[in-house]
């Protein structure tokens, strides 16, 4: 499950300074449908951050926060930057370690925790131009 919501991930084209929109509007479908309250703020030029929240609505709980833009792919891909791809046991693709990796193991956590009987909130934040400050 995880190495295929990587792919969907990795497929997206959110590299700095461009629209992260679709990203943002996957991952807030991915998120809603596991019970989360969502809302994305949109910001310049086609880019948004993402706010979701479980659980009850009080201070404290823990917070998940990731970026959604990847540096450019540059010279020496040897496969295609915005597919995923296996060799061996690692997996190749732009945003795998930094930071659509982080966005997938989320899902795949939340799917192991009952998001209904929560005593503290869970938020997840997802933002953009991370890569250029």
């Amino acid at each position: 499950m995880m190495e295929s919501l990587l792919a969907e991930l990795v497929a997206f084209e959110t590299v700095s300074e461009t629209s992260n929109l679709a990203l943002q509007q996957w991952l807030a479908e991915q998120l809603a449908g596991r019970g989360a309250e969502v809302k994305i703020v949109e910001g310049a030029t086609g880019r948004a951050n993402l706010v979701a929240y479980f659980g009850p609505n009080k201070p404290g709980g823990v917070l998940f926060s990731g970026h959604t833009d990847v540096v450019p792919p540059g010279q020496g891909w040897a496969t295609d930057p915005w597919v995923l791809t296996k060799h061996g046991d690692r997996l190749y693709g732009r945003g795998t370690a930094d930071m659509k990796g982080f966005f997938a193991a989320l899902l795949v956590g939340l799917d192991q925790v009952d998001l209904n009987s929560l005593s503290a909130p869970v938020r997840v934040l997802a933002s953009y131009d991370e890569e250029v400050g």
